[in-house]
């Protein structure tokens, strides 16, 4: 009796204590993870619909690529029964016309404006997914390549530029890395939904659901894109000379992609002609 009223019993235990330094840690991650989204949001280019806008542009071009890139060798071999040297000439002209295209083309957003360079570009690019879906025609399909080409060599500088224009530039490298992620996605997503689609649709609806989605593509640019007024230090010399070089390797590598694709493909369609 004594002790209890000289030392009272501890009211704060070992256990209480425990309880809120648990607490205060789950404080601690729920203030740091909300301070990470917002410092996340504060870099994202702005305006934000201009931002998603362009990340549409950028998806939808390497999605339509992919998309039809399982299906096109079958098609132009079986099908159109075209040889490997046509092939090989038009997915040529197509990477020569976007290089040329690219060295000629690149300013005309600084010229035009960023928003109907890439309306233009959007529509010409969507030519080699129309050309193949309504004609059988070489020399048709072959010219809708190198319309297409030149397409892209419209498209890509100005979509690039237009990244710019809304990012600053200490979080370029960031927007950048978003862009790169949305292209790779695409890239990913195209070619395991194809494989599916084509079980129950022919050829010419996949070049279909490509051509429809550039132009929709195209459309969604005409009507929501906002841009702020162009800058021209986003133009500096030393940017357009790394776009140039950028662009020669990417129509490179398609070419050599493409062409080993083709190769794959006559292994297999060769002993059944």
């Amino acid at each position: 009796m004594p002790d209890r009223i000289f030392r009272p019993p501890e009211t704060h235990t070992w256990q209480a204590r425990h309880r809120e330094s648990l607490r205060q840690k789950r404080l601690a991650l729920l203030a740091t993870s909300q301070s990470a989204v917002v410092s996340f949001r504060s870099t994202l280019p702005r305006p934000l619909i201009a931002f998603g806008v362009l990340l549409a542009v950028n998806l939808s071009m390497i999605f339509a690529w992919f998309f039809i890139d399982p299906q096109l060798p079958f098609y132009v071999f079986d099908e159109l029964e075209w040889s490997t040297a046509q092939f090989g000439s038009a997915i040529s002209l197509y990477g020569w016309a976007a290089l040329v295209g690219s060295l000629v083309l690149s300013q005309s957003s600084d010229r035009f404006g960023r928003k109907p360079v890439l309306v233009v570009g959007l529509i010409l690019h969507a030519s080699q997914y129309v050309g193949l879906m309504v004609s059988n025609s070489y020399v048709l399909i072959v010219g809708a390549f190198v319309i297409a080409g030149l397409g892209e060599s419209l498209v890509n500088p100005a979509l690039n530029a237009s990244y710019l224009d809304i990012t600053p530039e200490k979080h370029r490298s960031r927007a950048m890395g978003i862009k790169g992620a949305i292209g790779s996605l695409g890239s990913l997503l195209a070619p395991a939904l194809v494989l599916i689609i084509v079980r129950f649709v022919p050829a010419q609806s996949v070049f279909f659901i490509s051509a429809a989605l550039i132009l929709f593509t195209a459309l969604l640019v005409f009507v929501t894109l906002r841009l702020p007024e162009q800058r021209g230090a986003v133009g500096a010399l030393g940017w357009q000379v790394t776009q140039e070089r950028s662009m020669a390797a990417q129509s490179a590598v398609r070419n050599v992609a493409l062409s080993a694709t083709t190769a794959r493909k006559l292994n297999t369609v060769a002993p059944a002609t």
